[in-house]
């Protein structure tokens, strides 16, 4: 049965030297794998451009239950990319939040709360004039609640501390050692509470950031299985350095 959906790309693999396996989080179906022809080394450059990391696609495909990869009829976008392609920083941004979105999202289940957040998020970053340096960590933190791992932010204005492995904010350190300091954990509550696409967070430096990054990371892999090694995260840290 033919349907259409719109849909982000997360991941691209090339599966011959005329097509490709494309991973998608659909606004329908969850996450789906869709077989394109055309693409590959073979494939025209602008049927290969459609499916860089984070682009939103309008796809019509055969879904037939039970298979792994489905055959995809026709693509093409949804959204028109201004910036997110064109500039070193959101792209490596973009890379870098697709391979979390592929670690993190697993399951065929429609959740439309998810893919309106990311879509949103990604059209309001892509919109942006310039590269906000926070995005990643602002995406990162409000992407925890609906993964549903997300902590409660204390309503008062506390000197807390944040258990990495509970999840929670506390007044004391807690036991085996894993938790933000103050200031990280300050930074962590404002992450939480900001828009996504906002302004930079005020007070943040470079070496703060690169702190944020490895502490926010910890907490995922804490508590999303198999979630370790990003090897985009080396190439993010240095394009913030």
């Amino acid at each position: 049965m033919t349907e259409k959906t719109k849909g982000i790309v997360i991941h691209f693999t090339r599966y011959s030297d005329s097509s490709g396996i494309v991973n998608v989080l659909t606004e329908r179906y969850g996450r789906q794998a869709y077989l394109a022809r055309g693409t590959g080394r073979s494939g025209r450059g602008t049927r290969n451009v459609i499916f860089q990391p984070l682009m939103i696609l309008e796809i019509e495909a055969s879904h037939k239950p039970g298979r792994d990869v489905h055959n995809m009829r026709s693509c093409y976008l949804s959204h028109v990319p201004v910036s997110i392609h064109c500039s070193v920083t959101k792209s490596a941004v973009a890379i870098f939040l697709a391979e979390v979105l592929d670690r993190v999202i697993r399951e065929e289940v429609n959740d439309t709360s998810l893919y309106a957040f990311i879509e949103e998020s990604v059209i309001g970053y892509d919109s942006t004039t310039g590269a906000d340096p926070d995005f990643h960590l602002k995406f990162m933190a409000k992407l925890t609640r609906l993964l549903g791992f997300g902590p409660t932010v204390p309503a008062d204005d506390g000197d807390y501390l944040f258990d990495v492995h509970n999840g929670v904010f506390c007044f004391m350190p807690p036991a085996g050692g894993n938790y933000m300091n103050h200031e990280q954990s300050r930074i962590f509550r404002i992450l939480l509470g900001e828009p996504v696409t906002g302004p930079a967070i005020e007070g943040m430096t470079g070496t703060l950031r690169r702190e944020m990054l490895t502490r926010i990371l910890g907490f995922y892999d804490v508590h999303i299985p198999g979630f370790k090694n990003l090897k985009s995260a080396k190439i993010l840290r240095e394009v913030f350095s």
